[in-house]
C-alpha cells in the first residue's frame, strides 16, 4: 500500500466548521470541545484545491444522477486522476465505475438498482 493523500475543494475546512458549529447549537458538544475539533482537523494539513469549472461539475451531476455537491467533489478526483472515496461508492477517476463498500443497497445509487452489492458496474 502507497502513500494515500487527501485532496478537498477548498470550501471543506468550512463545511466541517459548519458541521462543528451545528453540533454547539444543538448541545451535543461543547464550544471548547468545538474548538479542539477545529484546531485537530486543521492540524491534518488537508491539501484543498480550487472548485472545478461549473459545467465540468453540472455534467458530472447530469452522468452519474448526484447533486452538484457530491459532483463537486468527483471532478476534482477527475481532474486529479484520484479515486473518490466515500462511505458509499468509490469512483475512479479513470473508469467511471462505481464501487460499493457497503453491506447495503443505496436507494438514492441508481448504480445500486437491483444487484448484489460490492459487484463492480459502469455508471456511463
Amino acid at each position: 500500500m502507497g502513500n494515500i493523500k487527501l485532496a478537498v475543494p477548498e470550501f471543506f475546512y468550512y463545511e466541517i466548521a459548519s458541521g462543528i458549529r451545528k453540533a454547539i447549537m444543538r448541545d451535543y458538544i461543547t464550544a471548547i470541545e468545538g474548538q479542539k475539533a477545529i484546531d485537530y482537523i486543521l492540524q491534518l494539513d488537508i491539501k484543498t484545491y480550487p472548485i472545478p469549472n461549473v459545467k465540468i461539475v453540472y455534467n458530472i451531476a447530469q452522468s452519474y444522477k448526484r447533486s452538484i455537491y457530491d459532483s463537486i467533489y468527483i471532478a476534482l478526483a477527475q481532474i486529479m486522476e484520484a479515486e473518490f472515496w466515500t462511505t458509499v461508492m468509490i469512483i475512479s477517476a479513470n473508469q467511471p465505475t462505481v464501487y460499493h463498500t457497503s453491506s447495503r443497497k443505496h436507494k438514492s445509487c441508481n448504480a445500486c438498482k437491483g444487484h448484489a452489492v460490492n459487484r463492480i458496474y459502469s455508471s456511463m
